[in-house]
């Protein structure tokens, strides 16, 4: 049975400062959240499939979407998703060829006697 899906995050980047929210019509403490769904196969091996950066008001929890280029360089720089959750399906692709090759490797060497 395979098992698959998708399922999604979200990661606090850091603090926005004070800023004017367009819901709430006033000035209001915001934040800089990364939200990002990935397809996942057997839960652990996954692949990002979407990435937003939003700045969201602390009062109403409403975000804008903004661009990574408009992030604080210190805060743009590192990517902040888990391993196996951007790289999980190049990993677990490789672990199957790598079995294949050594089953192939193992099968020849007795085929050959």
């Amino acid at each position: 049975m395979i098992i698959f899906g998708t399922a999604g995050g979200s990661i606090q980047l850091g603090d926005a400062g004070v800023q004017l929210c367009p819901i709430c019509r006033e000035p209001t403490q915001h934040s800089l959240v990364l939200r990002y769904r990935y397809f996942h196969l057997y839960y652990f091996m996954g692949a990002v499939t979407s990435r937003q950066y939003l700045r969201v008001c602390h009062r109403c929890r409403n975000g804008a979407v903004i661009a990574r280029k408009d992030l604080p360089s210190n805060i743009a720089q590192p990517d902040p998703i888990p391993f196996m959750r951007k790289y999980g399906l190049l990993v677990g692709g490789g672990i199957v060829l790598a079995g294949a090759l050594l089953i192939c490797f193992v099968l020849l060497t007795f085929a050959i006697k």
